[in-house]
């Protein structure tokens, strides 16, 4: 079993890969000056929300717990009833804060996979089910976290005996359950990734690894109940799981946004030393009626793919001949075609400008009034 000095500082290397890979995400964004969205705004307060939990962490490990000094007579000390106090509150608040990152890491992956499945019609159902599953899940475990223990000061009593709520097992199930549950929706929600067609073998492997990666996120939540139920609910070992579990989501909720970004820069430098053919007014030519964000490139789709994910192609929308747009079968005038004027109204003009009195035919006049360039 691994030692407590060595589990706070895999405890917080875990926590500042953390806090990087969701910084790398930020600067990339700010760095190729891309719109600021709802997966941008998640991204940043994720940042704020586990620099949080880094404070809570310090304190709380050096403080302690009444439900560690319950278990460790030794650790006891009559003169720190209130750092005990005040050590288990931000427990609490600790164990409130990861639901909050891995909630919100969820949500930008759910994000994610929307886009990239935009127009499959039973994936927006499932979408619509599981943004209802996140809402739900959520607002279910916070209040369970401060309210397992009832009155809550049983939280931080240790004579005498509070019981076993202070160990919350009830907590830590709910949320490794719904944590599950979640990352299954999400898999099922990137089923029809696998379908698309034209894939090389490095393709393939990239498509695959959204499963790999959200099957890990499984494991490891099994894993963490696993073992926070071995050790008794230690509060070390369930702040080292629940760090583990954070960076797995993180990067899992962030890879392919970071990876597209990359992705993105090192296109654009390939292409800055070619020149692009001009395009009228800085616009570009597209493949289809809507193009894809660029930032969610990480498994290299192009427009054709984006749209061969839906059931159904939308055909291409033929526009009517104009002699039947506007007008009826009497009036239409023939298309594309421009009437002359009569011949007699045709007037050649003299050297000032002025109409020619002398009568010419219609061809004279025009070949007087067309000349080469």
């Amino acid at each position: 079993m691994m030692s407590s000095g060595a589990a706070e500082r895999v405890n917080y290397a875990t926590t500042a890969l953390t806090l990087f890979i969701l910084m790398a995400r930020i600067v990339l964004w700010l760095w190729r000056r891309e719109r600021i969205d709802t997966s941008f705004t998640l991204a940043g307060v994720s940042i704020v929300v586990v620099v949080a939990r880094i404070i809570t962490n310090v304190y709380y490990l050096q403080y302690g717990n009444a439900a560690d000094v319950i278990k460790h007579v030794d650790y006891f000390d009559e003169n720190n009833l209130d750092t005990v106090r005040i050590g288990s509150i931000l427990v609490l608040v600790a164990r409130a804060l990861v639901t909050v990152i891995i909630w919100l890491q969820v949500c930008i992956l759910l994000i994610f996979y929307s886009r990239i499945t935009y127009g499959v019609n039973w994936v927006a159902v499932v979408v619509k089910i599981t943004w209802a599953t996140v809402a739900v899940t959520f607002f279910t475990i916070i209040p369970l976290t401060f309210l397992e223990c009832r009155p809550i000061s049983l939280y931080w009593q240790i004579t005498p005996d509070p019981g076993t709520c202070v160990q919350a097992y009830a907590q830590l199930l709910t949320q490794t359950i719904s944590n599950i549950v979640l990352d299954i929706m999400l898999i099922v929600i990137a089923y029809p990734i696998v379908n698309l067609r034209k894939r090389t073998i490095a393709e393939h492997v990239t498509l695959w690894t959204l499963f790999v990666l959200g099957t890990f996120c499984i494991i490891i939540s099994i894993i963490r109940l696993v073992t926070v139920h071995y050790s008794g609910s230690a509060q070390i070992t369930r702040s080292l799981w629940a760090s583990v579990q954070m960076l797995v989501s993180t990067f899992v909720a962030n890879a392919p946004n970071i990876y597209g970004s990359i992705r993105a820069v090192r296109m654009k430098k390939s292409t800055g030393n070619s020149t692009p053919a001009p395009t009228g007014y800085g616009l570009s030519t597209i493949k289809n009626n809507r193009a894809r964000p660029a930032t969610d490139s990480w498994m290299k789709m192009d427009d054709y793919d984006y749209v061969a994910m839906t059931p159904n192609r939308q055909s291409y929308i033929r526009p009517l001949p104009p002699a039947t747009t506007f007008y009826d079968d009497e009036t239409a005038p023939a298309p594309y075609s421009h009437q002359s004027p009569p011949e007699e109204e045709i007037l050649p003009r003299d050297k000032h400008g002025g109409p020619n009195i002398t009568t010419t035919s219609s061809s004279e006049s025009q070949s007087s009034e067309i000349r080469p360039y």
